[in-house]
């Protein structure tokens, strides 16, 4: 029997969102409102809040600039590293699945990826979609056990993935599902939570 649930953990199949999951831009977004005098708190920084603080031009500038600009000089989430590598060794795949839209963005978030873990992700495993609904068709294509990113809204669309996870490190009330939607409050949460030992 343990060598069995040995064997089902080794196949499992995570998908990953990347922006704000494994990327935090929280100080990038904050820096930038500033500039138009507008001033956020970290919680207030994840884009769905953001998104009602902002006027629609203002929140178009700063979605590029943190996908083209300033992509490429954004810091790990807390303990990531430590955990994408101890699911590694585990033998979980990993894949990225990402709602970035312009060749741009998309071109820097590889190379955001494959400079900092170039033995965990390369353009085989790294997908983009245009809109948040495609995670699903993907995700069935991968066979994704397993799926964490930082909107409900981007969860409730998955329909083929067993076990969906939001990453919510700012401890975010949200009305949500939480029999179809697991809550993780930082990677060495979620890392537990997916029974990963």
């Amino acid at each position: 029997m343990q060598l069995l649930l040995k064997t089902m953990l080794k196949t499992k199949n995570i998908g990953l969102d990347f922006d704000d999951v494994i990327i935090d831009h929280t100080k990038t977004k904050i820096d930038f409102v500033k500039k138009i005098d507008i001033k956020i708190s970290p919680k207030q920084s994840l884009g769905d809040i953001l998104k009602k603080i902002l006027n629609k031009q203002q929140y178009k500038e700063t979605k590029e600039y943190i996908y083209e600009k300033a992509t490429y000089s954004g810091k790990e989430q807390k303990d990531v590293r430590k955990y994408l590598n101890k699911l590694i060794k585990l033998g979980y795949k990993l894949f990225i699945i990402s709602r970035r839209t312009s060749k741009i963005s998309r071109k820097e978030a590889i190379k955001w990826l494959v400079a900092r873990f170039p033995e965990i992700f390369s353009s085989r495993n790294i997908f983009f979609v245009d809109s948040d609904t495609e995670k699903d068709r993907i995700c069935k294509k991968l066979k994704i056990n397993i799926f964490i990113d930082n909107k409900p809204s981007v969860l409730k669309y998955l329909k083929s993935v067993e076990q969906k996870f939001l990453f919510n490190p700012f401890k975010i009330s949200f009305d949500f599902n939480k029999n179809k939607i697991k809550t993780a409050y930082s990677w060495q949460d979620f890392f537990k939570k997916i029974g990963a030992k």
